[in-house]
């Protein structure tokens, strides 16, 4: 966006202009039973998040720990569960990796974007699952 992102959250005018570089999320089944693997990685390749989730600790509100975007996501996979119980059928296992085409300090909305992806996903509204756990524009 040409303006900041907050001022048009109150009305202000903005043009936004798209970039080229974006955000890409693969669900794979697996064997491990009821877990659920994550592994986040920029466009310098390396793992900036990995972290393993199960089906009963997605089932309650997460633990706050010192890495916010684990607890982030976990807060965003037990609404995404809730609303959408099918996309992780009991028994199974996932292994669900992103990948950014940007570095992730660059600030070209990954967060907007992974709510998009997790929305897709899950058959949900892109913009109610960013509202939930970011705020901001969703842009």
């Amino acid at each position: 966006m040409l303006t900041g992102e907050y001022l048009v959250l109150d009305g202000a005018k903005a043009l936004a202009i798209p970039t080229t570089l974006g955000q890409r999320l693969r669900v794979e089944r697996t064997d491990e039973v009821d877990v659920l693997a994550w592994e986040s990685f920029d466009v310098r390749g390396g793992a900036w998040l990995a972290a393993n989730f199960s089906r009963r600790t997605l089932s309650r509100p997460p633990v706050r720990t010192d890495d916010e975007p684990a607890t982030r996501l976990a807060r965003l996979l037990r609404q995404l569960l809730h609303d959408h119980p099918l996309l992780w059928p009991a028994g199974t296992g996932l292994h669900v990796t992103t990948h950014l085409e940007f570095a992730r300090d660059w600030g070209l909305g990954s967060s907007a974007t992974l709510s998009y992806l997790l929305a897709a996903w899950a058959g949900a509204d892109p913009l109610a699952v960013n509202r939930a756990e970011f705020g901001g524009s969703g842009y």
